[in-house]
């Protein structure tokens, strides 16, 4: 792998990912509360910071009869105005209107005065006044309306003006332009802190969330490179605990498979082994004149064949069916009929032995010829294991939309340890039996894989003399006419 994509590789992580994501959204919604918290502070500020002046701006500071003893009969001579202007307090503005409205003179004190532009008109006895600032970069414009009484003075021409000392609202704008900084700085401070303990607390929930997550990858990768014992904690009620829960229970059945498989090696081996073995010894002791009867040789050369041959039938339909590629013509079948056929197909119905009750007026849904099978099976089983004076019994039963079909032999009995394994592949009860008598040791394996493709299952169970294996397969339709039920044909013997 390329170094560069090697170094973008952790990115990629859902770790970091999540955190990403996470970080997004808190940064930009800390960004989003601070940047409202100061714009509405700004308003609010401003608000209150003309409030402020404007309580202050309803009654002036400076009497006006002062001034305007002062400009008494010379109003409005420049020098007259000056000494007027120095009784003003500093956000006072001084303006004379004559008889007809218009403005005679203004002057104003030292804050006022600096403004950058300040104009006061008259209508009737109404005042405004409109005052434009410097804010910095910024202008800000001041509209104010007064109604107050008038003094009166006297022009220079004998006239009589009226005298308005007004204030003008204009707040220090170093105080709140400190004020406003302060604000900004700790709303910085407070985004910046608010951001990093985001971050972390993202890093440290998300880090303990995706515990059971990189537990789960490396457990994964362990059974990737053959480790079929890895296990992950199912600590916690909540998804993961279901997921890991979940893989435990895949990485069992991967081991259990796994030891199914090696066993299923070990034993086809070990079966093919011996017929092999006897096969070559036979062809050799005929290819070097040592068998003192060739034919005889050639017969046992066939039943070692026929075995092998036996064999791999035997294990190609068991592969087929857990493959699910076995195919099968499921049909409403009587019961009565498939009994009957399987005690002929295994050369069992002169037998004292065995004993049939039931099946009559029984329907099963199932292929017939597979569920023959599967009958034959569970009969030359036990009759392998049944003495001479022993008894079978093949029974068929309907129970609970279900057919019920066993066979019961006497004269041997199985431990609960056999009987957990009485249908796997190449078990035998007595492994020192041959296999000429004892068959392929796949006869309730192929039960259980055929019974389970049809949608049944299977059971053994045990006394202490005596051995019962069964199987139940789903109950066909009572409506079904008897002469329409396909009836299981002849051959199909399958042995164990």
């Amino acid at each position: 792998m390329p170094e560069g994509l090697r170094v973008l590789r952790p990115v990629s992580s859902l770790q970091a990912r999540l955190m990403l994501a996470t970080c997004v959204l808190a940064v930009a919604a800390v960004i989003a509360v601070a940047f409202a918290a100061r714009l509405g502070t700004r308003r609010e500020f401003v608000k209150l910071r003309k409030d402020l002046a404007l309580s202050a701006a309803r009654v002036p500071s400076t009497d006006p009869a002062a001034p305007a003893a002062i400009l008494e009969g010379t109003c409005c001579g420049a020098e007259r105005l000056a000494t007027a202007a120095t009784l003003l307090q500093p956000r006072e503005v001084l303006v004379v209107f004559d008889p007809e409205g218009r403005q005679v003179a203004i002057t104003a004190g030292t804050v006022a005065a600096a403004m950058r532009e300040l104009q006061v008109t008259v209508t009737g006895d109404v005042l405004t006044l409109s005052a434009l600032s410097e804010k910095g970069a910024a202008l800000e414009h001041l509209v104010l309306q007064y109604r107050r009484p008038p003094t009166s003075v006297t022009l220079a021409d004998g006239r009589r003006a009226r005298l308005y000392v007004l204030p003008v609202p204009t707040p220090e704008p170093s105080s709140a332009e400190v004020f406003l900084q302060s604000v900004d700085r700790r709303l910085v401070l407070a985004t910046a802190l608010i951001g990093i303990l985001a971050v972390a607390t993202t890093w440290l929930v998300t880090r303990r969330a995706l515990r059971p997550v990189r537990a789960l990858q490396e457990a994964a990768r362990a059974i990737a490179r053959g480790d079929f014992t890895a296990r992950v904690s199912t600590a916690g009620p909540d998804e993961l605990a279901e997921l890991a829960r979940g893989f435990n229970t895949m990485a069992g059945e991967l081991q259990r498979q796994k030891a199914l498989r090696e066993r299923l090696v070990h034993d086809v081996v070990h079966e093919l082994r011996t017929p092999l073995t006897g096969l070559r010894c036979r062809i050799e002791s005929m290819v070097d004149g040592m068998a003192p009867d060739p034919r005889l040789a050639l017969e046992g050369a066939s039943e070692d064949v026929s075995h092998l041959t036996r064999l791999v039938g035997d294990l190609h339909e068991i592969s087929l069916a857990e493959a699910n590629e076995l195919r099968l013509d499921v049909g409403q079948v009587d019961v009565g009929p498939l009994l009957a056929s399987a005690v002929r197909g295994t050369a069992l119905d002169g037998d004292p032995r065995l004993q049939t009750e039931g099946g009559d007026g029984l329907v099963v849904r199932a292929d017939p010829v597979r569920a023959r099978q599967v009958v034959m099976n569970l009969l030359t089983n036990a009759s392998r294991h049944t003495p001479a004076g022993g008894s079978m019994v093949l029974s068929a039963t309907g129970q609970d939309r279900e057919v019920h079909i066993e066979v019961r032999n006497t004269g041997s009995t199985l431990t609960d340890d056999q009987l957990a394994h009485v249908f796997d592949r190449f078990y035998r009860v007595d492994p020192s039996r041959q296999r000429s008598t004892g068959g392929t040791g796949l006869g309730l394996a192929i039960v259980r894989t055929l019974v389970n493709a049809q949608g049944g299952r299977v059971w053994a169970s045990a006394t202490a003399d005596s051995v019962t294996v069964g199987f139940a397969l789903p109950m066909g339709s009572d409506s079904a006419a008897s002469g329409d039920r396909p009836s299981p044909s002849a051959g199909d013997d399958v042995e164990d």
